[in-house]
């Protein structure tokens, strides 16, 4: 998908969550009213998005693939806008020790500091074979559709940036000093000050424009934080 220049440099940010989960709904959580309200005031254009459920990876597994309603917003022409999903081939195969190596190598050049948590002890030896086939939890197919839905949303409105967050997510009182978003108020792990937020998602969005600035496309696709705790150095 490319973005129209409709709205060329602006940012989205989708918060995905299930209607149900209110116990997501405060501080220091992305989904809490201050949390929300500040990134609005740094003049961020949020949304949440209901979060792909069971039964759709259910249907989505038991034919191969599905067909899924994205946001009012992504419309062409006023019409609604659906796309088709599936597994790609070769999904259900267990990771091999060869494959394995290249994917922990890949991690390893490209995460800072907490990558070691990306691949945990979940494989019984700490194995990434073990990692990639425990982690296809009942849980995690439905996230990928959740996440695919927003970045397509976003592509077809025209935004040239996008961040997509968990309803859980939080910032570490550790980054939030190193960064300079705290306000000084807290001393526990979680950072509470609604503005950290705000200044996350500026230093985030920044952190994408120096990598779109030396590339040939012009386009960075995906940025992932969140895993670590060391934001950049």
């Amino acid at each position: 998908l490319r973005p129209s220049a409709s709205r060329e440099g602006e940012v989205k940010i989708y918060i995905i969550t299930l209607p149900h989960r209110e116990d997501r709904r405060h501080a220091p959580l992305v989904c809490g009213p201050e949390a929300i309200a500040a990134m609005r005031a740094a003049g961020f254009d949020v949304e949440i998005l209901r979060a792909s459920c069971y039964c759709e990876r259910d249907a989505l597994q038991a034919r191969g693939g599905l067909g899924c309603y994205l946001e009012d917003s992504a419309g062409v022409a006023g019409a609604p806008h659906w796309v088709r999903m599936k597994r790609y081939e070769g999904a259900e195969v267990p990771v091999g020790r060869e494959e394995a190596e290249r994917l922990r190598k890949a991690i390893d050049e490209n995460y800072e500091e907490g990558s070691d948590r990306l691949v945990d002890s979940m494989g019984g030896d700490g194995g990434i074979e073990g990692y990639v086939v425990d982690s296809n939890w009942p849980g995690a197919t439905s996230c990928a559709m959740s996440h695919t839905r927003a970045l397509m949303t976003a592509a077809l409105d025209g935004y040239s940036f996008a961040l997509v967050f968990e309803d859980d997510a939080v910032i570490p009182t550790s980054v939030a000093w190193k960064r300079g978003w705290c306000e000084g108020r807290c001393t526990g792990k979680l950072c509470f000050c609604p503005g950290a937020w705000g200044a996350c998602i500026e230093d985030a969005v920044a952190l994408a424009r120096r990598g779109t600035s030396g590339a040939s496309t012009g386009d960075l696709d995906v940025l992932y934080l969140g895993m670590g705790e060391a934001f950049e150095r």
